[in-house]
């Protein structure tokens, strides 16, 4: 079963009441984050620092010819 699949199951009510109703009590309980560091997805995979492409990065080109 996929996410899609569930949701009206799990989340009858959609996704605000379950952002306004059980989120808050998981953070009660320390099960659900707070505050969330200020990186970048990149930077958490790979390490503070990297939040960009090197510049030796084929991908790092694309950035470049855009301006």
């Amino acid at each position: 079963m996929t996410g899609s699949t569930s949701e009206r199951y799990v989340l009858p009510g959609g996704h605000r009441d379950f952002v306004e109703l059980v989120v808050p009590v998981l953070q009660k309980r320390g099960i659900f984050r707070e505050r969330y560091e200020e990186t970048t997805l990149r930077e958490r995979l790979f390490g503070k620092g990297s939040a960009r492409l090197a510049v030796t990065h084929p991908g790092a080109a694309w950035k470049r010819a855009r301006g």
